[in-house]
């Protein structure tokens, strides 16, 4: 059996113009949520760098739910805050 590279590229080309359009919204659904999951643990990140390990500062958390990074041995400064 052989491969054809246009086979995928022809089957949506001749496609019913709302299978595109759900192709498309779901290819869109996906990155964003990709892109949300990713901005919340680099927001994470950024808050458990600047606040819990260069400052001391340990924010309260929400109940029930866990922390993505364990607290440092950092000190409070007060001066950084």
């Amino acid at each position: 059996m052989r491969f054809d590279k246009s086979l995928p590229r022809e089957l949506f080309q001749n496609a019913a113009p709302i299978t595109k359009l759900l192709g498309l919204a779901g290819l869109v659904g996906v990155v964003s949520g990709l892109g949300a999951i990713l901005f919340y643990y680099l927001l994470n990140l950024s808050s458990h760098f600047f606040l819990d390990y260069l400052m001391g500062y340990r924010p309260m958390e929400p109940a029930g739910e866990s922390s993505l990074f364990e607290h440092s041995e950092t000190v409070l400064n007060p001066y950084l805050f």
